[in-house]
């Protein structure tokens, strides 16, 4: 019973550091887009301007910038 116990918390202990890594690898990846989100925004805009298409999503970058 004791050795199964020490083994759950290592068990536990590896999957806390995977979490850990993956949580950090994740807010880097949302950094990253948050700061690429808005030229690209930018650019879908005037895209879709030169393009003559109208704002139906056609494109998958959320607008952030108003026509």
């Amino acid at each position: 019973m004791e050795k199964e116990l020490k083994d759950i918390k290592l068990r536990l202990e590896r999957i806390e550091k995977i979490c850990l890594r993956m949580d950090k690898h994740i807010s880097f990846i949302n950094k990253i887009y948050d700061s690429v989100e808005t030229p690209l925004s930018y650019i879908k805009q005037k895209f879709e301007n030169m393009m003559n298409i109208e704002n139906k999503k056609l494109l998958p970058l959320r607008d952030k910038i108003e026509k």
